[in-house]
């Protein structure tokens, strides 16, 4: 059995992010995606409920790279703590709204379509 890594939203943002022209982004991405790639083989990839949520706002072509990219990791269900946490801290975003309630990711991504 591999050890899991939990990919939050950055992960994923760097790894199908358009090029950046920015010297800095534009590493993260580059060593993001080398890190997929090996990592990918060592360790299970696993993300939750509310990286779905986050993954699926914005551009919706980017977004649905994005989910694509989520499709294939085991999802962790959140808990209600961990919403009202994701709620609290996202007060102050314009676009991410989290659900008062634990959801699937079947419901985020057929909203997204």
């Amino acid at each position: 059995m591999k050890p899991k890594v939990y990919v939050e939203t950055t992960i994923v943002s760097y790894l199908i992010g358009w090029p950046s022209r920015d010297v800095v982004i534009a590493g993260h991405q580059q060593i993001t995606r080398e890190w997929w790639e090996a990592a990918s083989e060592r360790f299970e990839f696993v993300t939750s409920e509310l990286v779905i949520v986050e993954a699926s706002a914005g551009d919706p072509q980017a977004a649905r790279e994005r989910l694509e990219a989520l499709e294939s990791l085991t999802l962790l269900e959140a808990t209600d703590e961990a919403l009202a946490l994701a709620r609290q801290q996202s007060s102050g975003q314009k676009y991410v709204r989290y659900p008062s309630r634990p959801i699937s990711a079947r419901e985020v991504t057929s909203k997204s379509e």
